[in-house]
């Protein structure tokens, strides 16, 4: 058995898009992190620009950004879909975009949560969104999920079904969960080039998966112990 210290997640993979869903008692937080290339594709610019122009590219796209980001998933609760109420992005480190969409509570209730606009990208390569459902009050993992553009909802139900974390818990990986995947030339134009050679669904969901197991606990941790402000 493999073992892996706990880390920091990030989006490395240009296919990955890197989703939480964390529960509170007064509202539902979504939060989403891709690569800067991904998310010019969202609002339809493949156009190529350097590192420093990444900001200015940004900020001319702000509100196609956050409109994409409101319809990149669909979020039902107890079998009604729940609407956005405020949409966030940032510009973060190596230029990654990160966005919070808050939706009103949904704590405790059955949710499911559909890819609606990522099947905007098929065409693009295999991009696909690692989600964990996590309950910020109860302090649970709800569940976890990859999806695709073409993926069925993924439902997860109330927390009692959840995972309980613990802080001594150490993640464990078998080599045959982690395969290698290229990774974007050091200094390269920020990625609205060909995000690196071909892979399939089968490829990208192992490796996802294998990403999400060795990040998740040391998130869910920073995310638990950190005093979030009340909306």
């Amino acid at each position: 058995m493999l073992c892996v210290s706990p880390i920091p997640l990030h989006a490395h993979d240009p296919y990955e898009i890197t989703t939480t869903l964390s529960l509170y008692s007064n509202r539902t937080e979504l939060q989403i992190l891709m690569e800067f290339r991904t998310g010019m594709l969202l609002v339809s610019r493949e156009a190529l620009i350097g590192p420093d122009e990444a900001q200015t590219l940004f900020d001319s796209e702000s509100h196609g950004l956050r409109e994409a980001a409101k319809n990149l998933f669909e979020l039902s609760a107890s079998g009604k879909e729940l609407v956005a109420e405020r949409v966030d992005a940032t510009l973060g480190v190596e230029n990654h975009i990160q966005f919070q969409v808050v939706y009103p509570p949904s704590l405790a209730q059955q949710l499911q949560l559909k890819p609606r606009a990522l099947s905007a990208l098929t065409n693009q390569g295999p991009y696909g969104a690692s989600v964990s459902v996590l309950d910020m009050v109860n302090k649970k993992v709800v569940g976890q999920a990859v999806l695709f553009g073409t993926s069925p909802a993924a439902e997860f139900g109330p927390s009692p079904n959840s995972i309980e974390v613990a802080p001594a818990q150490v993640v464990r990986l078998s080599k045959s969960q982690i395969e290698p995947t290229s990774q974007p030339e050091p200094g390269a134009p920020v990625g609205l080039t060909a995000a690196g050679p071909k892979a399939t669904n089968r490829t990208a969901a192992w490796w996802l998966i294998g990403v999400m197991g060795a990040g998740l606990l040391s998130f869910v941790f920073t995310r638990f112990s950190r005093k979030e402000p009340v909306a």
